[in-house]
Formats: structure tokens, sequence, C-alpha cells
């Protein structure tokens, strides 16, 4: 019988540990503040300036150390817990170090600028920073306009979004009124970068543009207030922009209940709230009679076949029509009512089909004349569409014209 074989051997391999290297902030601020002085510890030249931020870039390992990099960019030192600045070496090139005027911040921005678009990285660093430094606004009483000049500069150049602002929204920063003193800096300053224009357009990217009133003290918060803070401001046209803000919350408050209304309720009760909101909101004819045909179409089901989509209009605008016709009293208001028609016929590929249909019930109701149907088609339309449109009316005003010769004939 033979000798029992060894059991085989298997060498265990460890598994490597997951190095962890510690963060020095304080060393990197010291390796930093050296590369940009001289050795009798004056500043460099600014030309050079941005020479030796990429220059560094790997042997500072910015990578690692993004956050005290931007804090040394902005405020010039290290930030210490609760927002002050801890005591070392600054960086004599910060935002905070220079003089509160565009031109000079503009400089320091444009050379951080030129770092974060070659090191791509740095980007979503940059923006965790100033989330961090925008909740000690209030810590940076005296340099806060330099802040926020710099930050409607990034805004400008598309490295921080505007939304950032919303860090701001803290009780105490609000209370303060540092929130929207900080603001209201960004704002003049992105106007001085770039436009009025602009700033309007942003605002309506944003959500800032429906916060405005929760940057005000509760004390202040009302539209009136608003209007006349900015007004003192130079930027009336913020202003502008939250009242075109609010108008269209109202409307589509309106228009949801109009939706209601004509899911299951009754024409005297459109009717009434129709009046009610133009009296309210001082609209005119053509807002209101606008509103109720766009609460007409939200209740339209287009799911079904070209002739019951149909139906249904007829049935709604049947019902619905003579409410409409109350707020179309002139030649000029029937006109413009069917322009808009058409335009929103044209962007909803829905409507286009039954554009005809709906002309011709509101014709029957009396909210559309003869007269201003016959003008639109002969030289009034829209050129959105225009061809499509007119050929499918075709048949529609050849009946008018027919119907206008009889009644002559009768005459």
């Amino acid at each position: 019988m033979s000798a029992p074989q060894p059991a085989p051997q298997f060498k265990i391999k460890q598994r490597k540990r997951e190095i962890v290297t510690k963060l020095e902030p304080e060393v990197f601020r010291d390796n930093f503040v050296d590369a940009v002085t001289n050795e009798d510890g004056e500043p460099i030249d600014i030309e050079k300036y941005a020479h030796v931020l990429e220059l560094n870039a790997d042997k500072l390992d910015y990578k690692k150390y993004a956050e005290p990099l931007f804090e040394l960019l902005l405020v010039g030192g290290l930030i210490a817990p609760g927002g002050t600045i801890q005591d070392g070496p600054r960086n004599p090139y910060s935002v905070f170090a220079c003089a509160d005027d565009l031109a000079e911040i503009r400089v320091r921005v444009d050379i951080m600028t030129r770092t974060v678009r070659r090191y791509k990285y740095l980007q979503r660093r940059l923006e965790e920073t100033m989330a961090h430094l925008l909740q000690y606004v209030n810590k940076f009483a005296d340099e806060l306009p330099k802040f926020a000049k710099a930050f409607a500069l990034f805004v400008s150049r598309q490295l921080l979004p505007l939304d950032a602002l919303t860090h701001l929204l803290k009780e105490h920063l609000v209370k303060e009124g540092v929130a929207l003193e900080f603001m209201t800096c960004v704002f003049q300053a992105y106007v001085a970068d770039a436009s009025a224009a602009n700033l309007q357009t942003l605002l309506r990217k944003s959500q800032i543009g429906s916060k405005l009133l929760d940057f005000f003290p509760a004390a202040q918060r009302s539209e009136r207030d608003l209007k006349a803070f900015f007004a003192s401001k130079d930027l009336a046209n913020v202003a502008e922009f939250h009242s075109q803000v609010q108008q269209v919350k109202i409307r589509d408050i309106a228009l949801q209940r109009l939706h209601d209304i004509m899911s299951g309720g009754t024409p005297q009760e459109a009717g009434m709230y129709a009046k009610e909101q133009q009296a309210a909101h001082q609209w005119t004819e053509l807002d209101t009679a606008t509103l109720l045909w766009e609460a007409a179409v939200t209740t339209i089901d287009f799911t079904g076949r070209t002739d019951q989509v149909d139906k249904h209009f007829q049935r709604v605008l049947q019902t619905f029509g003579p409410v409409l016709a109350v707020f179309c009293t002139s030649a000029k208001t029937e006109l413009t009512l069917l322009l808009r028609i058409q335009h929103m016929a044209y962007e909803d590929a829905r409507l286009q089909k039954h554009f005809r249909t709906i002309v011709s019930e509101l014709y029957q109701t009396d909210v559309l004349s003869e007269s201003a149907i016959i003008y639109w088609f002969q030289k009034g339309a829209s050129p959105q569409g225009k061809s499509v449109f007119i050929k499918q009316m075709e048949p529609f005003i050849q009946w008018l014209q027919t119907a206008e010769d009889d009644d002559s004939e009768e005459e």
C-alpha cells in the first residue's frame, strides 16, 4: 500500500491595501505662496502668474488640493471651520487682495478661467468650493463686493451656474440682508460684463428667476418692495422680469381653473371667472379670449380618430364659444385671436387637421365674424403654415361667400 500523498500547498496572496495619503492643506498653501512670490518675498509679476499656476498643476497636485487651491485664489488663505481665514501666508493675487474694481477682478478671474479650462477636473471643484464659501459671505463683509463680482464673472464665462446663488438662502443670511446684497452685486457686475438682456435670459433659464423674493428679508418680501429695490440699484429690468414671471404664474393658475370648469362646469361659471380675472389683473379682451381658447384646447382628447376629435371640438366650442364671444367685441380682437389660433395650430401638429372645424365653430358661436375670417383668408394670414391653412379653409370660405351672395340677392 502506497504512502499517502501530501496535500497540495497553496500560496495565499495578500490583498494590497489601498494607500490613503494624508491631506496637508497648510503644506499646499505654503508651497503655493512660495511659487507665486520671489525669493525676497515680493509677488512675482502678474504676467507670470498664470504661467506659474499652470506650471505647478502637477507638482502641487491641484487634483488633490482643488478646494484649498480655490480658497487661495479667491480669498487668499485657507478657510477655517466657521468661515474665518486661517493665519498664515496669503496669495498676493487673490480676488480679496485686489482693489474693488471690476477690471482688476476680471484679470484674476480670467487667469483662473484659463487654468480651469485647461484642467477640466477643476470646474466641478470650483462649484463645490463656491457653494462652501457662499455660506460664509457674512464673514467677508468688507470683501463681499469683490467676491460677488468674481462670482458674476465666473457665471458670465459659464464656469458657474447662476443657481449656485441658492446656497445663500440660509435663514441668517436672508434675515441679515447679506443674501440680497450679494445677489444684487452679482447682477450689477453681470450686467456690466455682459448686458441687461443677457441677465434676463439667464434668469429665465435658471431657478433663481422664480426665487427672487426669497432673497428679501421677510418684512420686505412684497412685489412693491422688490420693484422699488431693484429700481434703486439700476436693475429695473430684473423687476420687470419678476413681474413677467408672476404674471405667468397667475395665468397658469387661471388656465387650470378654466380647464376644470370646462371639464365639468357651466358656461356661466366660466364667464364669471374670466371676468373676475380680467378685472383683477387688468387683462385686455384679447388676453382673456386667448386664455379661454387655450383652456378649451386643454379639454380635448386627441387620442381618437379625426372625426371623433372634430366632434369633441364642436361640443366644447358650442358650449363655451358664447363665453369667448363676450370678449371678442372688435374686429381687431377677432383677427388677432384667429392669428393666435393659427400660430398654435402651426406649432402643435395635433391641431393642424382640425383648423377648419375650429374656425367654423367659432364662426357659428359668433366669436369670429365673417368679415374677420375672409380678411384673414385674403391678406391677413400669418406666414407660418399659411399655404396649408389657406388650402384647408377654401371650402369654408367658398361657403361663406356663397351665403353672402345669396343674402345679397334676397335683399
